[in-house]
């Protein structure tokens, strides 16, 4: 026989009794335990391919989504939780309208693959570490956003090149930068897919780091620039679009 460690993976979280894995095993002897399942059988133990909201699903690739639709709900969760905790009323009001979706999708998804309900894995357990790091998330959050709207605008931190087919030359550094809003990050329930390489290089936390755009006018022209934020201060900015002024 072939190792058996080395040909299912077991003690590894990819391999036999690992993470989502639902198998077991047991000692067979030979000549005394019949299979319980045929060579036929195995062959098509997996259900058929289905479709769902216009894409085509394995069962394998079924599992994989419904863990996928937990995990966002865990989420939601700890953000409503996180958002009340701060006093961001209107967030955790969106927090829960989207907690509400994600539940509808998961209930359709599990009966359009043929699968149980998994309810217990939706739960989030409180008091703990992450609550906390949520809540002072959210509490991140209503700082900045009492910040923004005690700040309507800003500077350009650094100059910026303009190289596009409507105008070549410069945006420089100072100019004001107006109409901000956040990308990510921050209110925006879009996390900054970069947090750990800005923390990385520049520092601060992963949590603490914001993008934002802003537009700077001109006479002619409406400048949109993007950048990533802490405590204030600017770091990478650049060009992501110009515009004409209508009129």
């Amino acid at each position: 026989y072939p190792d058996f460690v080395e040909t299912t993976g077991y003690g590894t979280g990819e391999g036999l009794c690992g993470w989502n894995c639902r198998h077991n095993f047991h000692a067979v002897i030979e000549g005394v335990n019949e299979p319980t399942h045929t060579e036929e059988d195995l062959a098509n133990i997996d259900p058929p391919p289905f479709e769902y909201d216009g894409k085509t699903y394995t069962a394998y690739e079924a599992t994989q989504m419904q863990r996928r639709i937990e995990a966002q709900i865990r989420k939601t969760r700890r953000d409503k939780v996180a958002f009340e905790a701060a006093g961001l009323t209107e967030d955790a009001t969106a927090a829960n309208i989207k907690l509400r979706r994600l539940n509808q999708k998961y209930k359709e998804f599990s009966k359009a693959a043929g699968l149980p309900e998994q309810r217990d894995r939706m739960k989030v357990l409180y008091p703990d570490q992450s609550s906390e790091k949520y809540v002072q998330k959210a509490i991140s959050i209503k700082n900045l956003k009492n910040e923004i709207s005690e700040k309507p605008s800003t500077v350009l931190q650094t100059t910026v090149e303009v190289d596009s087919p409507l105008v070549k030359g410069i945006v420089p550094k100072g100019v004001e930068i107006g109409s901000l809003r956040i990308i990510a990050g921050g209110s925006s329930q879009t996390p900054v897919k970069v947090a750990k390489y800005l923390s990385e290089t520049y520092g601060g936390e992963p949590l603490q780091w914001i993008k934002m755009g802003g537009i700077i006018k001109t006479d002619n022209f409406r400048y949109d620039v993007h950048w990533f934020e802490l405590d204030g201060k600017h770091y990478e900015e650049k060009l992501k679009e110009v515009k004409k002024n209508e009129g």
